[in-house]
């Protein structure tokens, strides 16, 4: 019942905005046309560029090209018209927004998990302890629980949703020391970490009939609306910036953001959708 509580409030929780590009999926294949140039800041950044490709493919008037690029220099090459769109984890600041007439829309949330068996007795955890158990100066259940079983982990990869927030937000830009386990392989009391519920079936490493539960971080619950308020704190936003420059094309691909159908094919990725638009 927990998972699906979740699996639900994923899915529901999106938010529909007014923005000068929110236009339909359809309508949005039929304007696009011509070259546009994306600067991806985040590096492999896949949501945008999976939906950047979709389009791309389906509409043979559209070449789009995605490379990644320095921060400073996709700005100001957004500001001078030789990028049309930049992709990026971190928005510029609002008086820079204003000084260069800067759209910057946040689209997707790429927050990272923490679940354990239900019968752990664990509800809560805090940031601190959760990096001691990823660098591993923490390696039992024994400071939460008194009970000396092993922390077994088991969870994202390098490149897949939800490891940007556990590397960068949670271990501070650090490798990850501990290893992974299989979850056929671990004892009873287990932490896994991913990016969504979908994520857990389609990595293979829990199934919907698996009795678990998800960890509160700092008190906080990993609810849809935490995540996106930003409560949350093991979480990335990404955010797409584009000015007036960038052209029809351009907004048309933004816009794209805001239909259902980017919306769920966000979800099925292991993202959170959201649309909030800076200017």
């Amino acid at each position: 019942m927990q998972l699906l509580k979740y699996l639900l409030l994923f899915v529901v929780m999106t938010t529909v905005i007014k923005v000068d590009a929110a236009i339909g999926y359809d309508r949005a294949l039929r304007v696009a046309k011509g070259d546009v140039n994306i600067a991806d800041t985040v590096g492999g950044e896949k949501a945008f560029r999976r939906v950047a490709f979709t389009v791309g493919t389906t509409n043979p008037n559209l070449n789009v090209n995605v490379s990644p690029m320095d921060y400073e220099k996709a700005f100001k090459d957004l500001k001078t018209g030789k990028i049309q769109l930049v992709i990026t984890d971190r928005p510029p600041s609002a008086a820079k927004l204003k000084q260069d007439g800067i759209y910057c829309k946040r689209y997707a949330c790429d927050p990272v998990l923490f679940i354990v068996k239900h019968n752990n007795p664990v509800d809560n955890i805090s940031m601190a302890n959760l990096k001691k158990i990823f660098d591993e100066d923490i390696i039992t259940w024994k400071p939460f629980t008194k009970q000396g079983y092993m922390i077994h982990l088991a969870g994202v990869q390098s490149g897949c949703p939800g490891f940007k927030a556990l590397t960068t937000k949670v271990i501070g830009n650090n490798k990850i020391k501990a290893k992974y386990f299989k979850l056929t392989k671990a004892s009873e009391l287990i932490i896994l970490t991913t990016a969504s519920e979908h994520m857990l079936s389609f990595c293979g490493y829990i199934s919907p009939r698996d009795d678990i539960k998800f960890l509160q971080v700092d008190g906080i619950t990993p609810t849809a609306k935490n995540i996106i308020s930003g409560k949350y704190k093991p979480n990335i936003s990404y955010y797409i910036c584009l000015n007036k420059k960038s052209g029809k094309t351009a907004f048309a691909l933004a816009g794209l953001l805001t239909t259902h159908r980017v919306k769920n094919l966000l979800i099925q990725m292991g993202y959170l959708p959201v649309s909030v638009l800076r200017k």
